[in-house]
């Protein structure tokens, strides 16, 4: 884990988890250096132990939830870059700052980059606006880039959030999402009640059937609890 200092050699890894005296030492390690975000880009294996073991919140470590989806994001552009002047990044259900810094961060190569957040929760933040997924308060056609992670689970209508998507994505726009799974097996959007989340996608074909009509998958990863999926809008405004 590349740049991370380990808890002293009396808080040992058992099995995959921690004692809670170790586990807590190296949550308040990286919460210290909140400068991840903005100065260090943590390496992706880093991120998925994080995912696994560490996220104990909405909130905390809320960067390293989109750290995955942004990497596959990235590996897209550099075949399908669109050679923008400026780019338009819109992150859904960012949660806080500190996503929208390391978004800023990991993206500073693209030209003219300007990145939004849109949350249902009010954030102090001039780059986050507080708005529901359902109905954006943006423009048709307005952005590049377009991010969600581990925010469709929540919704209440999934297609209307898609149609959503659709309406202000560029043509030939990234579309980033990570979604939690709990029946890899199923064959449709699955109605749940577990935790906050509202819907199991189970795979990535259920997810992307949501989009399929207006987007082209471009590439996916799926981990035992998680997808996430890359697609390029396809269609005109």
């Amino acid at each position: 884990m590349r740049g991370l200092v380990l808890p002293p050699a009396k808080h040992k890894i058992s099995s995959p988890y921690f004692s809670n005296t170790g586990k807590h030492e190296l949550k308040k390690q990286i919460i210290n250096s909140l400068a991840l975000s903005t100065v260090y880009i943590p390496s992706r294996k880093f991120c998925l132990f994080a995912e696994r073991y560490l996220l104990g919140s909405r909130v905390e470590f809320s960067f390293a939830k989109a750290i995955a989806v942004s990497r596959l994001i990235n590996k897209s552009l550099k075949v399908r870059h669109p050679h923008e002047i400026n780019y338009s990044v819109l992150c859904i259900g960012c949660r806080d700052a500190i996503e929208i810094a390391f978004l800023k961060r990991y993206f500073q190569h693209l030209p003219g980059l300007h990145v939004t957040g849109i949350d249902i929760s009010v954030v102090d933040d001039d780059d986050i606006i507080e708005g529901d997924m359902h109905n954006m308060p943006f423009e048709d056609g307005k952005f590049d880039i377009i991010i969600s992670c581990h925010s469709l689970e929540h919704c209440v209508e999934p297609a209307q959030v898609a149609t959503e998507i659709k309406r202000v994505a560029k043509k030939n726009a990234l579309i980033g999402i990570e979604v939690p799974v709990i029946n890899p097996n199923g064959t449709n959007p699955a109605r749940i009640y577990a935790g906050g989340d509202n819907w199991d996608f189970c795979n990535p074909t259920v997810l992307y059937s949501l989009f399929k009509k207006d987007f082209k998958l471009l590439d996916q990863e799926v981990i035992p609890t998680t997808i996430r999926v890359v697609m390029q809008c396809s269609s005109n405004q």
